[in-house]
């Protein structure tokens, strides 16, 4: 028998601890039970930050900006903010989740927009924004950004694991909302979307010219 299980210190930092028992016969030719078990904590911090990294990597060159939202702590980060001067300053900062995104909200988001911005936020923070068997949806807006201009953005949650999410988004270009309706690409990103929210471990990444 083998696992892993998390547990407390006594300092109320968080340990993984990973063991196993077997069933053995001693030098008296007694069955008896030994364990072993061993703090993997750093390894696994180490291997999940280097996964995080390359995973980063691959999602900045298709997405302007990623968020890191962590349900369990209720805090938000801003994990790449492709040098914009509203989000360069506090980026790998923590910030209280709901205070944050209703901030951002408020001070970038048109009018009209959002309510159904909040009401997408809303429903991730509740559990009810991703259904089993179905791909992520994504939440289309206007915003104004560091220059003043209103541009129209395309928003997405990626699920890391249990507690931890990163909301991906990215300016939508004119030329490519006009390519999309005049010759059906629209259908081939759908397609294309599909593809990519099968992978769980990893991300794929396409370029059509």
């Amino acid at each position: 028998l083998a696992g892993e299980i998390s547990l407390l210190r006594c300092d109320g930092t968080r340990i993984i601890v990973f063991g196993w028992v077997v069933k053995c016969v001693n030098e008296q030719g007694e069955e008896e039970f030994q364990s072993v078990c061993m703090d993997v904590t750093q390894h696994r911090s180490s291997r999940k930050e280097r996964e995080l990294k390359r995973y980063l990597k691959a999602l900045g060159d298709v997405y302007d900006k990623i968020f890191e939202y962590d349900l369990a702590c209720k805090t938000v980060k801003c994990l790449c903010g492709q040098n914009s001067p509203r989000f360069k300053w506090i980026e790998n900062i923590s910030m209280q989740m709901e205070d944050a995104t209703e901030k951002w909200i408020a001070s970038t988001v048109i009018e009209e927009d959002r309510d159904k911005v909040r009401e997408y936020f809303r429903d991730f923070c509740q559990g009810k924004l991703e259904k089993p068997g179905e791909k992520p949806p994504q939440v289309l807006y206007r915003a104004v950004t560091s220059g003043g201009e209103v541009r129209e953005y395309s928003g997405i949650f990626l699920k890391m694991d249990s507690s931890v999410s990163l909301y991906c988004c990215r300016c939508i270009p004119d030329a490519e909302r006009a390519d999309a309706l005049n010759s059906g690409i629209l259908s081939l990103q759908e397609n294309l979307q599909k593809l990519v929210m099968r992978f769980r471990d990893g991300i794929a990444a396409f370029e059509v010219t």
